[in-house]
C-alpha cells in the first residue's frame, strides 16, 4: 500500500452471477445507470473495482495500481471531478480511458487534470 494511505474505499465492485441475473430479470441496464452490469456480463474478465484512497494523493496510489500485475495488464480508468477515484479490472487485454468532470477523455488528459488538481491542495 502507498505510505501515508489510511485505507481504500470500494465505491462499486463485480457484482456475482446470481446478482446480474436478477438485475436482468428486473430489466436494469446501461440505460437505467448499470453500467457494471453490461461490462461484466460478457464473461472476459470478471473482477473490478472503483475506488477511492483515504490519506495519500491518488496520483501515488495510481503509481501502486501500475505496479500491480492484474491491472498493468487489464483495465484502469482515472475519474477525476467531486470525487476523484480509480476502476481496477482484470481482464483480458489492456484498456485505459478517463473522465474529468463527467466528460470521457483519455488516460493521460484525466491523469494531467488529477496533477494539476492536486498541486493544488494545501
Amino acid at each position: 500500500m502507498t505510505p501515508g494511505c489510511r485505507g481504500v474505499i470500494i465505491t462499486s465492485g463485480t457484482r456475482c452471477g446470481a446478482y446480474q441475473a436478477e438485475l436482468r430479470t428486473r430489466g436494469i441496464s446501461r440505460a437505467t445507470g448499470s453500467t457494471h452490469l453490461v461490462k461484466h456480463e460478457r464473461g472476459s474478465y470478471s473482477l473490478a473495482a472503483d475506488c477511492i484512497f483515504l490519506g495519500c494523493p491518488l496520483t501515488d496510489a495510481l503509481v501502486e495500481v501500475h505496479k500491480t500485475p492484474a491491472f498493468a495488464l487489464g483495465g484502469i480508468g482515472l475519474y477525476v471531478g467531486k470525487a476523484n477515484r480509480v476502476h481496477v479490472d482484470v481482464r483480458r487485454g489492456r484498456a485505459r480511458w478517463g473522465v474529468v468532470r463527467g466528460k470521457q477523455t483519455m488516460y493521460e488528459e484525466a491523469h494531467d487534470a488529477l496533477v494539476a488538481l492536486e498541486r493544488l491542495k494545501p
